[in-house]
């Protein structure tokens, strides 16, 4: 009965051993399934997450709208003048336009912000000046509008005036590169009409 029970014993011992590393195989194998889900979750959180980032370009242009929202409302408080050194409406009217068509409609609010933040920065600025002062800020005004806008239209006639240039350089060195238009006749062996044998 000695070797019978030593036997049992052992085959107890060689059955738990054996379920204990299925046990241990099991728990490892749930936690590396775990593990996997988790970085999966992670993964399909962070793409979904990144297709809301925005662009480069309108993160650009966000952050540069507050930080001129902020500097009209100390204009607006008269911590500093009006007339301080902020971009032109048309640098910021190009800068809108060289955003891609796709992302404008995501700008068109902090622009719309921007308009509004001027206007109450020229408004409460003006009212904020004894009234004795009012009548020549309101001439300086107009003054720097009419010089803005001079210096605009000289701007965009001088584009217009590239691109006309442009175009017309353009027009000119494909009418030579086809032969076509009254400067290619007249000239080299066929001129006259010819356009060569059996022509």
């Amino acid at each position: 009965m000695g070797s019978s029970s030593k036997a049992r014993n052992s085959i107890r011992t060689a059955v738990s051993q054996n379920s204990g590393t299925k046990r241990s195989q099991r728990k490892w194998l749930s936690r590396v399934v775990a593990t996997v889900a988790c970085i999966v979750l992670l993964v399909l959180l962070s793409s979904w997450w990144g297709g809301f980032t925005e662009p480069q370009a309108v993160a650009e242009i966000h952050s540069m709208v507050d930080e001129e929202v902020a500097r009209l409302a100390r204009v607006a408080r008269n911590e500093i003048p009006y007339g301080s050194s902020g971009p032109d409406m048309g640098e910021w009217f190009q800068k809108f336009r060289d955003v891609p068509e796709k992302y404008r409609g995501q700008i068109r609010q902090d622009m719309g912000r921007l308009f509004n933040a001027r206007e109450r920065a020229a408004t409460q600025s003006y009212f904020a000046l004894p009234p004795g002062q009012r009548r020549a800020e309101m001439d300086k005004r107009i003054k720097a509008e009419e010089a803005r806008s001079k210096e605009r239209r000289e701007r965009w006639a001088a584009e217009r005036a590239a691109r006309e240039q442009a175009d017309a350089n353009g027009q000119t060195a494909e009418n030579g590169r086809n032969g076509g238009g009254q400067e290619g006749r007249g000239r080299g062996p066929n001129a006259g009409g010819e356009s060569g044998p059996g022509g």
